[in-house]
């Protein structure tokens, strides 16, 4: 996962589309990954990265989470 990468760029890449997934589409977004992830981005102290799903949690926060896929045939 992008987010666990070695490189701050990739690890701000990938928080950025978590965050544009969350103002779009925040119900599939499971909150309690995205908490666990907000973790592994503390330990690393990435504040780039860490802005941006720290902001993708506050929109999952207010919706609820549809387990399962959303766009079934």
């Amino acid at each position: 996962m992008r987010l666990h990468s070695q490189k701050a760029d990739e690890r701000a890449h990938a928080a950025r589309a978590i965050l544009e997934i969350a103002e779009k589409e925040a119900e599939i977004l499971d909150p309690a990954m995205i908490e666990a992830e907000i973790k592994q981005l503390q330990s690393v102290s990435d504040k780039l990265a860490l802005r941006s799903l720290l902001r993708a949690a506050a929109l999952v926060k207010k919706t609820s989470y549809v387990s399962g896929y959303k766009y079934g045939l």
